[in-house]
């Protein structure tokens, strides 16, 4: 069975509770129920049905503001957003392929290197995926699909969650992962998994990273 590594409390509270709350709109857990936001978040966020985005559309959408959706909970329950809610896509963000893509990607995922114990990162993306009435699996799936399979297995995974909920993460052997905020997975990157929704939380958010470790 592929090695798959559960490290909980993985970042220093202060680190993780700021990364959180710059990814997260709505905090870590809940902890700012009813937050107050003069600004959109950060970074903008872009729709997919979970169709593989190429870099070079994500960056046509990342220069043109008015393609990219924001998370706002304020707008969610209007009808464009029911739609949404209900269907088989979620919000993305992505940092790094092959090469940095975000204006954002030095400040976030850029301190982490270190910690992760990345040799040569290949991909870096934020995934927020909407709340929905119950538990959908997203598809199984590699993330770096588009490499030959020999390079694959070179490849780690790892899978840091920003929040708390009822969703999680089922891998192709059957082990299921909860979603727990500052909880680490790691896994060889040719082994398949799935995301989920959630119910108990607007959404349910992660840092997906693929890269080459140090051995």
């Amino acid at each position: 069975m592929p090695k798959v590594n559960v490290i909980d409390d993985f970042l220093p509270k202060s680190i993780f509770e700021n990364l959180s709350d710059s990814i997260c709109i709505n905090g870590v857990d809940n902890r700012k129920p009813s937050p107050q936001y003069e600004f959109p978040p950060a970074f903008p966020w872009y729709w997919t049905d979970n169709s593989l985005i190429s870099q070079k559309d994500h960056l046509k959408e990342m220069e043109n503001p008015h393609a990219t959706r924001p998370w706002d909970s304020r707008m969610w329950d209007s009808s464009e957003y029911k739609q949404e809610k209900d269907s088989f896509g979620q919000f993305v963000h992505l940092f790094y392929d092959r090469g940095p893509v975000s204006p954002y990607y030095e400040n976030f995922i850029l301190p982490l290197w270190e910690m992760l114990n990345v040799f040569c990162l290949i991909k870096c993306r934020a995934v927020m995926i909407p709340q929905t009435n119950s538990i959908t699996i997203q598809g199984f799936h590699s993330d770096i699909p588009k490499l030959p399979l020999e390079k694959i297995n070179l490849c780690t995974t790892a899978i840091l969650y920003m929040n708390t909920n009822d969703g999680y993460t089922e891998l192709a052997d059957g082990q299921k992962i909860e979603s727990i905020a500052n909880r680490l997975i790691t896994f060889p990157a040719g082994l398949e998994h799935s995301g989920t929704t959630c119910t108990n939380q607007p959404h349910r958010t992660t840092l997906n990273f693929n890269y080459i470790d140090f051995k």
